[in-house]
């Protein structure tokens, strides 16, 4: 039992510190993090071609530690989120994760803006950020593989496609970002 949480414990230090080497240049700790209590909720980082890389935390694991540690009902725990976790952490993606038809997505802002020629697959769910738009979120990882399976691309080929025509493209408020999964 030790040994697990010691090896959960190394888990959730690497990620912060990959957080940390993406992000340090353009935010300080107290941006990129919010309480402790919610480290393992951090999934990754979000990359918003306009405001580059920030850390990504997962909605759907921040709401279900609120309401099974601190016995918060939903949407008591989704007021609390709104005021006490976004409204304070301008700087944090928090990526609502979807397992439902893409074109559901809409739902969320009709101006939600979609990749062309990717996988459906590819999108992993909505972005939402204090005084930004919910746009569509995108693994960068599936990006990838959907460029080499559907396109014949070498893996190196898809990347520099996928980071020169992709990630670095912004097209205004509603553009999509790209989540790097830990």
């Amino acid at each position: 039992m030790i040994l697990t949480l010691w090896i959960f414990f190394l888990i959730i230090v690497g990620m912060k510190d990959q957080v940390l080497e993406l992000c340090s240049d353009e935010y300080t700790d107290d941006q990129l993090f919010i309480d402790e209590k919610f480290d393992s909720c951090i999934i990754g980082v979000c990359f918003d071609p306009q405001g580059g890389f920030t850390t990504a935390y997962s909605l759907d694991k921040i709401l279900n530690f609120l309401v099974k540690n601190e016995k918060m009902t939903e949407n008591e725990s989704i007021k609390y989120f709104n005021t006490e976790i976004m409204d304070k952490s301008p700087d944090i993606s928090f990526i609502k994760e979807i397992n439902e038809d893409p074109d559901l997505l809409s739902n969320y802002n009709n101006e939600m803006l979609f990749l062309d020629g990717y996988s459906p697959n590819c999108i992993m769910g909505v972005r939402l950020k204090k005084d930004s738009k919910i746009v569509s979120a995108y693994s960068d990882f599936d990006c990838i593989q959907s460029l080499m399976e559907n396109d014949d691309m070498s893996e190196e080929d898809a990347i520099e496609f996928f980071e020169y025509n992709t990630r670095g493209s912004y097209v205004g408020e509603h553009t999509p970002v790209f989540v790097t999964l830990f």
